[in-house]
């Protein structure tokens, strides 16, 4: 599943894609995936061009909880 709010782009083209989102390098980005792990990868990826304020949301169910939270 993905939130709402989230675009799919899978860890394995973030580098290629993330302009399809934002071009801004501060942006708040929260990568999930399932359990966490590709997630980590993801933001490894971002981080490694520039981007400063992603986080690892972990798994799928821990972000939904999250955001229903708010």
């Amino acid at each position: 599943g993905h939130l709402e709010q989230a675009t799919h782009i899978p860890h394995t083209e973030i580098g290629d894609r993330i302009g399809e989102v934002t071009t801004q390098k501060d942006a708040k980005i929260i990568v999930y995936c399932r359990v966490g792990g590709r997630a980590g990868l993801a933001k490894s990826t971002l981080e490694g061009l520039g981007y400063t304020n992603v986080e690892n949301g972990g798994g799928y169910d821990d972000v939904v909880q999250r955001f229903q939270q708010q």
